[in-house]
């Protein structure tokens, strides 16, 4: 055998620092038996003019075993390798990342993910830089308690870093309130949303954007009584009575289901 490769990936961290491998390499006394060195994005050969006896394999598997993990991996957020875990990077969000929500059908952010690049022509988020996961615990009234999330950061490369993060948040009364305030806002602008682009899809920008600020404005005191507080009667016994037409068609995203119904499915909030 005159070659030895390594695959990247079996590294210790997938990652191999190359350039200070190939000088290593060259600056070692086994430099006078290598012809050549390749590599690509998943392997990294030395070529060498006579047979590699064991011994020679020792020597280069030390000489890349000292080199594994030693590249610096770069943070999509801060576009440097410094260890960003302790930044307090949502208060504000210092690195100007661009930031896409999931909701749950309680209205709670069970996901936040932060990405580098966002295209507004498209609507494509890219690079992402990290990644809540958020999981609630109520109590048998509804009541917020506590709220989990795991923090996980990206590298430029794709890879998740290996110092992802627990939090924990306990809700005292008054900010259990709040979040449920909150939580049932996300669900009225989900609703109102939905209807935006249901209605845009039919009747075109102009027109299907009018129609739903029309239905919109005609909730604005009961859906007020329904974010402040959690009596939704009000709110469903309007959507229920409107007499706009096109609310009682049928809804191009949920075909079957009228509009005024796909509205009242998403605003309507179980508690616990």
């Amino acid at each position: 055998m005159k070659a030895k490769t390594y695959l990247l990936l079996e590294t210790s961290d997938g990652a191999l620092n190359k350039p200070d491998l190939i000088v290593s390499i060259e600056n070692s006394a086994f430099s006078n038996y290598v012809n050549s060195i390749s590599s690509d994005e998943s392997q990294f050969t030395i070529y060498c003019a006579n047979e590699l006896i064991q011994a020679d394999i020792d020597i280069l598997d030390a000489l890349v075993a000292a080199h594994e993990g030693n590249i610096e991996e770069i943070f999509v957020a801060s576009g440097g390798g410094i260890d960003i875990s302790n930044v307090p990077f949502r208060k504000p969000n210092i690195f100007g990342l661009f930031e896409k929500g999931a909701l749950d059908e309680k209205g709670d952010v069970v996901l936040l993910e932060m990405y580098k690049d966002y295209d507004e022509g498209t609507g494509l988020y890219d690079k992402l830089a990290v990644k809540e996961t958020r999981t609630y615990q109520r109590n048998v009234v509804g009541g917020m308690e506590k709220r989990i999330t795991n923090i996980q950061w990206y590298y430029e490369n794709g890879k998740k870093a290996n110092n992802e993060k627990d939090t924990q948040k306990f809700f005292s009364a008054a900010e259990s309130m709040t979040q449920n305030q909150k939580s049932r806002t996300n669900l009225v602008n989900k609703a109102g949303t939905d209807l935006v682009m249901d209605l845009i899809k039919q009747y075109g920008p102009t027109e299907g954007e009018d129609k739903a600020q029309e239905f919109l404005a005609s909730l604005t005191d009961v859906g007020a009584i329904y974010m402040q507080a959690i009596n939704i009667e009000p709110l469903v016994t309007a959507v229920e009575n409107t007499a706009f037409a096109y609310m009682l068609e049928d809804s191009l995203q949920q075909p079957g289901t009228t509009r005024k119904d796909m509205f009242k499915t998403t605003i309507n909030i179980s508690y616990p």
